[in-house]
């Protein structure tokens, strides 16, 4: 059985007191979406998230959970996808999106959602995640996401009992054992 090739994305939801940063996309129309894009090669995911929102928007975030993570299946010679949905707040509450086009986005805009009829999206999930992370939905933990291998939350390492090592941040504990 060969491998399924499957691409990673990321689509992040930021809000900056009741409004939502929203990218008008280069391609799909010139449509409006969230910050949003593939995961590269050796990339983390949350990295991904960050750079994806720092490309199209110029704005720098702090992620804070986890929506959803959609699962499309490979269809015959078709990759499989993965999507995942994220929550993050500006580092900068009093930063301002780019407005000059460039190869990543035409701009962006903090908006509100009684604005949205105002702006053609690209697919119409947005406004209901949208709605959703307004309203108070449930969002799991950011650190749900983790390297393989990394330390749980509560600093133990996965698969072996507690070492003195484990409180030390990663660059004074030197290298990790048991990897791999």
């Amino acid at each position: 059985m060969q491998p399924i090739p499957t691409w990673w994305f990321v689509l992040v939801v930021v809000r900056r007191a009741g409004r939502y940063l929203l990218v008008q996309e280069r391609k799909f129309g010139q449509s409006w979406y969230v910050p949003a894009g593939r995961v590269d090669p050796g990339e983390d995911v949350c990295a991904a998230a960050r750079r994806e929102t720092r490309e199209e928007t110029g704005i720098e975030v702090e992620l804070d959970g986890v929506l959803a993570v959609e699962h499309l299946p490979a269809r015959e010679a078709q990759a499989a996808r993965l999507r995942l949905w994220l929550t993050a707040h500006p580092l900068d509450p009093a930063a301002e999106p780019k407005q000059r086009p460039d190869a990543e986005s035409l701009g962006a805009r903090w908006v509100a959602l009684a604005e949205l009829p105002r702006y053609p999206l690209r697919a119409p999930e947005l406004r209901s995640w949208l709605q959703y992370v307004d309203a108070g939905g449930a969002v799991a933990p950011v650190n749900l996401l983790r390297l393989e291998g990394a330390p749980h939350p509560d600093g133990t390492r996965p698969g072996r009992p507690p070492h003195p090592e484990d409180s030390l941040p990663q660059s004074a504990a030197g290298p990790q054992r048991g990897s791999g």
